[in-house]
């Protein structure tokens, strides 16, 4: 919150010369909103990105949230960008509702038509594109119709993860003075929506099986010895191995928040 302000992009491009030329194999782009980078700027997200995938040296990128009404002018340098395989396929970005109307109320700057057309455009690109949302459930005066609308984006977008938040008022805000929904009323929605991404994650990580993918391991796992890779679309392989290896392996079973190697 408050003025935006953009790291110098030859700044950025010299701090990852320097990890990557000290091993380091995963370079993350993240802030409040990367699609906003260089607003302030004549240098867009676009452009830094086109410098970093052309560092040498084999590493992946991540690229964190951009919120949907900073991506449209930069839409097609990003897709082209991405297509460098530095790149993970991985896209976060956060919708919060499926109905104009919420969204108004909400202020945000965009519309769902703003938000299908970005993911869309990702999807016929990179039909394996690992899609990430954010949606708030409960936001006052929200009605079953509304929530409905919701479920039916979900269905229709197929997003691999979704982050589901109850709304909760802040203090002093025009939100917290509008009629609130009933806290029940908010868990059940939350419990449907989780159950709807559930099943979308299952049916979408269960393509998997038996495929061989090379992964980047980069994280220890919850149970000694196993590791975390990462897919070419930043999705999550529990396997074995070092930190930092780039590794291929053969999709053994999948959950609906990750894949097993072993």
């Amino acid at each position: 919150r408050g003025q935006l302000v953009s790291y110098p992009s030859q700044s950025i491009i010299e701090t990852a010369q320097q990890f990557i030329a000290q091993g380091y194999k995963e370079l993350q782009i993240t802030s409040q909103d990367t699609g906003c980078y260089g607003m302030d700027k004549t240098e867009r997200l676009p452009f830094l990105l086109d410098r970093l995938v052309n560092i040498e040296g084999k590493f992946k990128i991540r690229i964190g949230m951009m919120n949907p009404n900073h991506i449209p002018d930069i839409l097609d340098d990003l897709v082209k960008v991405y297509e460098n395989e530095k790149i993970y396929k991985f896209l976060h970005v956060p919708v919060q509702s499926g109905n104009d109307e919420i969204l108004t109320l909400m202020n945000r700057k965009y519309t769902i038509s703003q938000f299908l057309d970005i993911c869309q455009t990702f999807r016929r690109k990179f039909p394996d594109l690992y899609l990430c949302t954010d949606i708030i459930v409960g936001f006052p005066t929200e009605t079953d119709d509304q929530f409905r609308d919701t479920i039916e984006l979900v269905k229709r977008i197929a997003p691999d993860k979704i982050n589901v938040t109850r709304f909760s008022p802040r203090p002093h805000t025009k939100a917290a003075k509008m009629p609130q929904i009933p806290d029940w009323i908010k868990k059940e929605r939350s419990r449907s929506l989780y159950k709807v991404r559930m099943d979308i994650s299952l049916r979408i990580n269960s393509q998997y099986k038996g495929e061989s993918l090379e992964v980047l391991i980069n994280k220890k796992g919850t149970v000694e010895p196993t590791m975390v890779g990462r897919t070419f679309n930043y999705k999550p392989v529990i396997c074995t191995g070092k930190l930092g290896e780039f590794k291929t392996v053969t999709i053994r079973s999948a959950r609906p928040t990750y894949l097993k190697s072993i």
